[in-house]
């Protein structure tokens, strides 16, 4: 009995390892998305003004970043830019759903509020290359960027436009979209 209880120990012991560093990594906020119940890409909500590009790798530091400055483009002029678009599309429904009120800088969560957001808003058109991230010399990720809906401008701040801003994470190795996030981003025009 005691040899059998040892070799049903033995067995598990993997399993409850396994289990044990995925709680862990949960707990600290650093879980892959793999290690989610369900089959939803990952979207995070990073509040006006905050840096995307730490976001995107969860502020991995070695990760160096150089800007793209591109012109949009159609998202289905190249393989990163249809799986996008669909990624987008896919999630439509949840990004519709972000609080982005709750993601704005004070001064502007009463006008960011009055934004009503359907599916349908999320389209993916018109993606832009934002930057690609290195690691040890090797291009690693490409950072897109897709512009939604404006927000309603302040009445006494007329000059500053805001808009709801996803961001996608292509992993150029594995060649798939890894994760959203969901933003707002704006401009003063003096």
């Amino acid at each position: 009995m005691r040899l059998t209880f040892a070799i049903l120990l033995v067995s598990f012991a993997p399993l409850l390892a396994g289990c044990n560093q995925t709680q862990a990594s949960d707990e600290q906020g650093t879980a892959s998305p793999q290690s989610t119940a369900s089959n939803t890409m990952e979207i995070i909500e990073l509040p006006e003004l905050q840096s995307y590009t730490e976001a995107a790798v969860y502020g991995d530091k070695s990760v160096t970043w150089t800007p793209i400055s591109s012109m949009p483009r159609p998202a289905s002029s190249d393989e990163a830019g249809k799986q996008i678009q669909a990624a987008i599309k896919s999630e439509a429904e949840r990004l519709a759903k972000v609080d982005y009120a709750a993601l704005s800088l004070p001064d502007f969560v009463t006008v960011t509020r009055s934004l009503k957001l359907a599916p349908q808003d999320f389209t993916g058109d018109q993606l832009r290359l934002d930057s690609t991230g290195e690691v040890s010399g090797e291009k690693r990720w490409a950072l897109y960027s897709w512009q939604g809906p404006e927000i309603p401008q302040l009445a006494d701040r007329p000059a500053v436009f805001r808009w709801v801003q996803v961001y996608a994470l292509y992993d150029l190795k594995e060649n798939i979209v890894t994760r959203l996030i969901a933003t707002v981003r704006g401009e003063a025009h003096e």
